[in-house]
């Protein structure tokens, strides 16, 4: 009886015991799947042989330090290693793509690790110039083992170094203005017009669209810019085109004012991979001396394709009629 009594109470201690750890062990994973974070970045595209930048971030936003932690990030194989730059203390195996991180606590200064992996774009990736290929780049948590993954992942979209490349060259202001002595009146209309390109290696269709416009100050009301709707361009290759929009007649300017604009072109094969494809600027008039009695001009550079410079030349007066000013955007 001794004997079987003590065996049932062996049984019974190795069964809670297994049961303590089994909960503890599931507890620890839950918290730490909570309380760990992973964030990804990098380039939405690129062309073949770029030199490109990963960013991989992990955050502790829990209560207790994390001591062992390590990411999967085994680069798609159209791209090559590189170099990679971890946060001091942690370790990143190009051959095994794991990157060991350091511990992470729980304070301002010890909660996040991060990684920057350099990789170069393969060639010989486009076999079309009118087509492009994303690629996929995964980070996994793999450790400590989690009851739910904890993963990132950026797509780049690679296109050849020749590809289909739609550019907006400039944008020139021009305005037309009309002084009526006899009634007093001063009235003003306003032109853009638009330069686009094809630097791509074969004829290309694209759409020419405005995303904004606007006149404030002057005493001018609300002020419409045409055409409204997206203006279709078939290009060759180095060809260039010139659209120009307009406004109708409107009475001023009386006041300093300032005109804003921003242009798209889309390049419709390629659903517009090749980045950045708005142009964006502003001029500024300022009036002296009554309506048209002078001006001044300045760029506000937002979201340009390339850099610009300002070519100003302005001539107005109420006291003569149809002068022209002119603010180019080159």
């Amino acid at each position: 009886m001794a004997l079987r009594f003590e065996s049932r109470q062996r049984y019974a201690q190795q069964m809670a015991s297994t049961v303590i750890f089994t909960v503890l062990l599931f507890a620890s994973q839950v918290a730490t799947s909570d309380t760990l974070i992973l964030d990804k970045k990098g380039v939405k595209t690129a062309y073949e042989g770029d030199l490109i930048e990963y960013f991989l971030e992990v955050v502790n936003t829990g209560a207790t330090v994390i001591d062992v932690v390590e990411v999967l990030d085994t680069l798609p194989s159209e791209v090559n290693f590189v170099d990679a730059i971890p946060t001091p203390g942690g370790v990143y195996n190009s051959f095994s793509g794991v990157w060991t991180l350091p511990a992470l606590g729980t304070g301002v200064n010890d909660k996040t690790s991060g990684l920057m992996i350099r990789a170069q774009v393969g060639a010989n990736l486009i076999t079309d110039p009118t087509r492009f290929v994303t690629v996929t780049n995964r980070a996994d948590v793999i450790g400590p083992i989690l009851p739910s993954p904890v993963s990132a992942e950026v797509n780049t979209n690679i296109v050849c170094a020749f590809c289909i490349d739609w550019e907006i060259v400039s944008v020139v202001l021009d305005s037309d203005v009309n002084a009526d002595l006899s009634s007093g009146t001063y009235e003003s209309r306003y032109f853009l017009h638009v330069q686009v390109t094809n630097n791509g290696p074969v004829m290309s269709g694209a759409t020419v669209g405005v995303i904004h416009f606007n006149i404030s100050g002057g005493g001018f009301g609300s002020v419409a810019l045409f055409p409204v709707l997206p203006v279709p361009v078939s290009l060759d290759v180095g060809e260039s085109q010139t659209i120009t929009y307009s406004t109708n007649w409107h009475v001023g300017p009386y006041s300093d004012y300032t005109i804003s604009w921003e242009f798209e072109v889309n390049d419709i094969a390629l659903m517009d991979p090749v980045l950045p494809n708005t142009t964006a600027g502003s001029w500024k008039g300022k009036v002296k001396d009554g309506p048209g009695g002078g001006g001044g001009c300045s760029i506000n550079k937002e979201a340009t394709t390339d850099p610009l410079w300002l070519f100003l030349f302005i001539l107005m007066s109420i006291w003569r009629i149809s002068k022209k000013m002119r603010c180019k955007l080159n």
